[in-house]
């Protein structure tokens, strides 16, 4: 007895197994393939059931045209509003509608309104269902305010829904003949059996002073008056289409309907609109092409977070064609290019024929065993073996900088070249003439030893764009004289430099011009052949002013872009 006891009392019963979370469950591991699948397969049945629902979507023909505007007296135009409320004035209309395919029947007549807010708060609640079942026998129509009597008399159907009935009427005629419009079984079948009462009539109903809408029949019971019953279901858009009635004929393709309407309904106090619809109808309904775009747009959402669960940890940069993943090297530092190498095979194979070189002997980079060597301090004939490699690989463009740490003068195979076309060097020594650069279209110079004068003509230099002198020494005069293509030119020269005896820049395409003498006297420049000039700059330098007024005169169109930068003007 004891052994049954305690193994009643060990055993957990099922609540306890629910309180502690520890009932058997299905706890699916929601690995990618499994999800990819699943995604798949919703795939397969979404599109062919959204190209359905659009195919049957697009088979409905309808026709809608907007009448409100047009059957407008153009006398009246001007204030559609007193139009619409002056009962003196003819409210008839007539509208005419081509048909462009065959519609086949039963042709379904609607009436749309926009920008009416039927789900307004207090116009919902401004009715009495027990009223419209019950009628007068029903007493409590507190909820129908502002219209729940007039004259001390109970309104029956009371409330601003009811009051508000649409009122415009339309007839249809083609080929001289009216086309019969059936309005029975217009409204839900649930609606006039259980909603509307058999024996309820119309009592006291639009007999106030302002008119709202359409009058009721007082011989007709409200179940049979389908009309209000369509009317009082409220839409919850402010755009919205009700059922007006069914023609019962098919119409062919280029018949022209006529509508003779009756422009009642008074939409223009508050901007609405009117329409009228003729539709056909599918297996779906009316046209709507939303569900059938929802089905499809679900589809392809998923198609693409199956491709993004397939793409997770695909190394995409390296699928990039070459010359891309150079131009990102060309952006990141050695250690960045040394690590990404080790982690992608075709990174490594791009770094050994990176086309964009940079040594730099000052640091070394260590990456580990992968690396095959390491750089050493360069020989003059090491550095000129890996430059005369680089032109032979068609290299445009060298950014030399401190060479003069290794090697004496820059080497001459950057001298001899025919294909470079960008050259910046910073603190080399330069024993030959510039002129001898005749392929390059930029030139930039900072801190370099230039043994002889500087020189440029359009025979020697023709392509010649750009020309930049920063404080170089070793040379004493600058004459640049009729190099056609060259558009900019930048000359600083040292402060303590007292060798520089003359800079004559006399390129008639120059247009952009900085100079910076170095504190000494303007008489040893001489720009005035510059006529295309759109910028000048002049810095740190000492002139007259009549030197000043001199320049400013052969430059008239630059007087108000002229920049003086720490210039000394001397009276």
């Amino acid at each position: 007895m004891e052994r049954n006891r305690a193994s009643s009392t060990s055993s957990p019963t099922a609540f306890d197994l629910f309180k502690q979370q520890n009932l058997p469950a299905c706890k699916p591991v929601l690995t990618p393939a499994w999800v990819i699948t699943t995604f798949m397969l919703i795939g397969f049945v979404f599109i062919p059931v959204g190209l359905v629902t659009l195919h049957a979507s697009r088979s409905v023909v309808e026709i809608v045209d907007r009448y409100d505007v047009e059957c407008v007296p153009k006398a009246f135009r001007g204030n559609k509003v007193s139009y619409i409320q002056n009962s003196s004035v003819p409210k008839n209309c007539s509208r005419f509608l081509k048909v462009h395919k065959h519609m086949k029947a039963p042709i379904y007549i609607y009436y749309q309104l926009d920008n009416y807010y039927q789900n307004h708060r207090r116009y919902v609640k401004s009715r009495s269902d027990q009223q419209l079942l019950h009628g007068l026998k029903y007493h409590d129509t507190t909820s129908c305010k502002p219209e729940e009597n007039k004259n001390d008399l109970p309104i029956v159907p009371c409330g601003l829904i009811a009051w508000s009935l649409f009122n415009d009427t339309f007839t249809f005629i083609r080929e001289r003949a009216e086309l019969k419009v059936n309005r029975k079984n217009i409204a839900w079948m649930s609606d006039r059996e259980h909603k509307f009462g058999k024996s309820v009539y119309p009592v006291n109903f639009q007999n106030g002073t302002l008119i709202g809408g359409a009058k009721l029949d007082t011989n007709i019971p409200l179940s049979d008056q389908e009309d209000l019953i369509v009317w009082m279901r409220t839409s919850a858009l402010p755009s919205f289409r009700k059922l007006y009635g069914r023609i019962e004929k098919d119409l062919e393709a280029d018949d022209v309907v006529i509508v003779n309407l009756m422009n009642n309904y008074n939409t223009y106090s508050f901007g609405g609109k009117k329409k009228i619809v003729l539709s056909t109808s599918g297996w779906l309904g009316g046209k709507n092409d939303f569900l059938g775009s929802a089905y499809v747009f679900v589809d392809l959402k998923k198609q693409i977070s199956a491709e993004q669960m397939e793409n997770i940890g695909v190394d995409k940069i390296s699928k990039l064609p070459e010359h891309i993943i150079h131009q990102i090297m060309s952006r990141l530092s050695r250690e960045e290019i040394a690590r990404a190498s080790l982690l992608s095979r075709i990174w490594y194979s791009l770094v050994k024929n990176y086309p964009v070189l940079h040594f730099d002997f000052d640091h070394a980079v260590s990456v580990g065993s992968s690396c095959d060597s390491y750089l050493k301090l360069p020989s003059s004939d090491d550095l000129d073996s890996w430059i005369r490699l680089a032109l032979e690989n068609g290299v445009k463009g060298f950014n030399l900088s401190d060479l003069n740490k290794y090697v004496c003068t820059l080497p001459q195979p950057v001298f001899s070249s025919k294909t470079l076309t960008i050259l910046q060097l910073r603190g080399c020594s330069l024993d030959q003439p510039l002129s001898m650069f005749s392929s390059l279209k930029k030139l930039a110079l900072a801190n370099d030893r230039i043994n002889g004068p500087i020189i440029f003509k359009n025979a020697n230099c023709p392509l010649l764009e750009v020309f930049v002198l920063n404080f170089c020494s070793g040379f004493n005069s600058v004459h640049i004289s009729n190099v056609l293509q060259l558009k900019t030119v930048d000359v600083s020269l040292c402060k303590d430099d007292g060798v520089v005896e003359e800079l004559v820049i006399t390129s008639l395409g120059i247009q952009n011009l900085t100079i910076d003498v170095g504190n000494k006297r303007w008489s040893v420049v001489n720009i005035d052949s510059c006529d295309c000039l759109k910028s000048l700059q002049l810095q740190s330098t000492e002139i007259t002013d009549e030197e000043l007024r001199s320049l400013l005169s052969n430059f008239h169109s630059l007087r108000s872009y002229i920049s003086f930068i720490v210039m000394q003007l001397e009276q």
